[in-house]
């Protein structure tokens, strides 16, 4: 199969299902007459054990024999594949094609596929691209790619369906094109989707009919295996990026993705989902990656999934008719943005309460920001008493919530956790009010400051920032960095500063900080940099999920400070390798750490047990452990690991490569990054369980500044109309 070249974060998954929800929510336990009369039949996912004794699967296919799992040998010299009947592995059989490809054209072999001519293809890795290999009736491969040998260097097949009369269709990722060839000759090409990674999903057939995901990535189009004359394109409505096209009978279609699997016709009189994959595999996109997806005989199905680890699983998806058609209970969570570490917690969660329905839902989906509007159709909801059993507060006003008794009492859960292991100053800190705790996040970001000395006093306070602003006119006092970076940094990190006691925020400060943002700008020559070498005119800030950032690259040698905010690990690498090239030192930033991934609890959720059920799953190891990109995790017995990772063999060779611009010279430059040391990584530990103050700044708040910074910075107000504009906003807001 396919190494992926692309790390997926986790999709989110927004599903309608508001009648299963109007069923199950607020009802309390049904009577026996109730569950008697409760519909049954829908379809179940099982695994199916693996041949023992055997190497890595390369792929499958469903044929006459049934269902056939190709694989290579334990030693990895040759191919073999199995066939799956009666619950039981046949004996393998060498598959002596597919070792001859191997050996004697010196081809890594890729992918399996079945032509609707009856034939075995594979896709196979060469010096020159990917190659095409057929089955010849002596045992040997022969090589059919269908390209001119001027093209093959280039070639990077993806995809590759055959149609009955040997006719070769193949996506290619790269350029985007779809393209048939009969007997070597193009018959027929058209634009295909822009794909992110080779694992993209462009085309497949049956045989009248050939599918291709629509360059929208939301649509299907129909077109006519006989003449290539385009029949349909039917919307789904989904985003069908790493999806699998499977065909049916009779002009029936299927598609699966992270949401499940759906039926399709190709005239769209039907399109209905018939399994929902939020309990499933395929909802797990975090961990495990599907592979392949192939049809079986009436309706059953097979996917084949793979791991980072390189560990795989085969699961089969059949239509169980004394299974309940719906679950007992449903379980709700919401989050503004879609979240890995949620997605982690869920899979753990269905694992431990497999009868339990789980609907996710978010705010948005993608690379979409949340908005104002947004926030404020959620707190409808919650205020009038609904919406999810389970909340994550990221970017929502939690105080607000903790003050109009929105969140649940979770003291009890909360004094659990500390019990297991997780951070004591993290669970008591974060949402803490008259003694109950109503929140605890799963992970944790580091803002750190280093620099210069006489830079880093600079950002001790308003005075100190204003004073060296005009003490050196021609001086960047940080590195590379945007005006809108600089800017939203510098609010947040003199926020506290600036409030007064009655909790609003002081207009004579504010007005202080944006002048000293303004000159700082000036003499750095922001204007300059941003507009020879940032690629987009828009602002970078609202592209970020942070709240303290004002480098995007590693440093250069120079006297300056700069602020990061650390979210793992992982992208430590990149602040200590900047670090250490400047030869400065880390160290916390005004004591604060920012929660992210904060789990509470609905109030009025119908489901309370639940909810703290799914909050301990939050905080489990499985989930804690795995690298998210969204913080550092807050059990002890996961940061205790790191120390010993990273001077092991396989922390010493997971490095990163940087490419930047060294933006005072133009030229470019790599850099490799690499773990901090142990003696680094015990101090970062020590640091983290020693912060003692949350940073929580709501998304309405940081939106509002931004855009009012935007104005002052070009022009079109001053600095002290824009600090009188952003108290009254603000002041406006807090009183709603």
């Amino acid at each position: 199969m396919k190494e992926r070249k692309i790390w997926k974060r986790a999709a989110v998954f927004m599903l309608s299902s508001g009648l299963i929800a109007g069923m199950f929510t607020g009802c309390g336990r049904r009577s026996q007459e109730e569950k008697a009369l409760q519909a049954k039949g829908r379809f179940v996912e099982s695994e199916i054990a693996l041949p023992e004794g055997t190497g890595r699967p390369l792929g499958m296919e469903y044929g006459e024999e049934g269902l056939r799992l190709y694989t290579s040998s334990a030693d990895e010299q040759y191919y073999q594949s199995y066939i799956y009947e009666n619950d039981m592995w046949s004996a393998p059989r060498e598959e002596k094609w597919l070792t001859d490809g191997k050996e004697r054209l010196g081809m890594n072999l890729v992918d399996i596929y079945l032509g609707r001519d009856g034939k075995n293809y594979a896709t196979a890795e060469t010096g020159q691209g990917i190659h095409l290999l057929t089955a010849e009736e002596d045992g040997t491969a022969r090589d059919v790619t269908p390209f001119k040998e001027a093209d093959q260097e280039t070639a990077d097949i993806s995809d590759v369906t055959v149609l009955r009369d040997g006719t070769i269709g193949i996506g290619e990722y790269r350029n985007a094109m779809v393209e048939f060839y009969k007997a070597g000759e193009l018959v027929f090409s058209t634009e295909g989707i822009q794909a992110g990674s080779e694992e993209q999903i462009m085309l497949e057939a049956s045989d009248k009919t050939i599918a291709l995901v629509g360059q929208d990535t939301t649509s299907i189009e129909f077109y006519s295996a006989a003449d290539f004359a385009k029949k349909n394109t039917i919307s789904t409505g989904q985003n069908l990026q790493d999806c699998f096209l499977v065909p049916g009978e009779g002009g029936v279609w299927y598609f699966v993705n992270a949401k499940g699997i759906h039926r399709v016709t190709e005239d769209g009189s039907i399109s209905e989902m018939i399994m929902d994959g939020i309990n499933g595999m395929m909802n797990n996109e975090v961990t495990w990656f599907l592979r392949r997806f192939i049809m079986g005989s009436e309706e059953e199905f097979y996917g084949l999934y793979s791991n980072a680890d390189q560990d795989w699983k085969l699961m089969k998806y059949a239509f169980d008719k004394e299974a309940a058609a719906f679950r007992e209970e449903t379980l709700r969570i919401f989050s503004m943005k879609e979240s890995s570490t949620v997605t982690l917690a869920v899979n753990e969660f269905k694992r431990r309460y497999p009868d339990v329905q789980v609907e996710y839902n978010t705010a948005v989906t993608g690379e979409e920001t949340p908005t104002a509007d947004h926030i404020r159709t959620l707190n409808a909801e919650l205020l009038g008493g609904s919406g999810a059993d389970v909340l994550i507060l990221d970017g929502l006003p939690m105080e607000s919530y903790m003050e109009k008794g929105v969140l649940a009492d979770l003291s009890g859960l909360a004094k659990g956790l500390e019990q297991s292991g997780v951070l004591s100053n993290v669970i008591e800190g974060t949402a803490q009010k008259d003694g109950k705790i109503y929140a605890i996040p799963a992970r944790v970001n580091i803002p750190v400051l280093f620099g210069t000395q006489n830079e880093k006093n600079a950002c001790e306070s308003i005075d100190s920032l204003h004073a060296y602003a005009q003490e050196n006119p021609d001086k960047r006092l940080f590195g590379v960095t945007s005006h809108d970076l600089t800017g939203m940094t510098l609010f947040h990190m003199f926020y506290e500063e600036m409030k007064t006691e009655e909790g609003t925020i002081s207009e004579e400060k504010l007005s202080s900080l944006i002048s000293a943002w303004m000159q700082i700008s000036k003499n750095g020559d922001f204007q300059k940099y941003e507009k020879e070498y940032f690629e987009s005119e828009e602002s970078i800030w609202p592209l970020l999920d942070k709240s303290f950032c004002t480098s995007q690259t590693v440093p250069e040698e120079d006297t300056y400070a700069d602020v990061i905010e650390m979210e793992g690990l992982m992208a430590s690498q990149m602040v200590y390798t900047g670090a250490k090239k400047a030869g400065n030192q880390l160290q916390d930033l005004k004591g604060y750490y920012v929660p992210k991934v904060i789990a509470g609890v609905n109030a009025s959720s119908k489901q309370p047990k639940l909810s703290n059920a799914f909050l301990e799953c939050l905080f489990t190891e499985t989930v804690q452990q795995t690298e998210a990109w969204e913080g550092f995790p807050v059990l002890n017995s996961v940061l205790e690991t790191y120390p010993d990772y990273v001077e092991s063999k396989e922390g010493q060779k997971h490095t990163m490569q940087y490419s930047g611009i060294n933006y005072v010279t133009g030229e470019r430059y790599e850099e490799t990054m690499t773990y901090p040391t142990r003696e680094e990584t015990e101090a970062l530990i020590a640091m983290l369980k020693g912060l003692k103050s949350p940073f929580i700044q709501d998304r309405i708040i940081s939106d509002t500044v931004q855009k009012e910074l935007e104005k002052c910075y070009t022009k079109k107000q001053s600095p002290e109309e824009t600090a009188k504009v952003i108290c009254r906003k603000i002041d406006t807001y807090l009183a709603e």
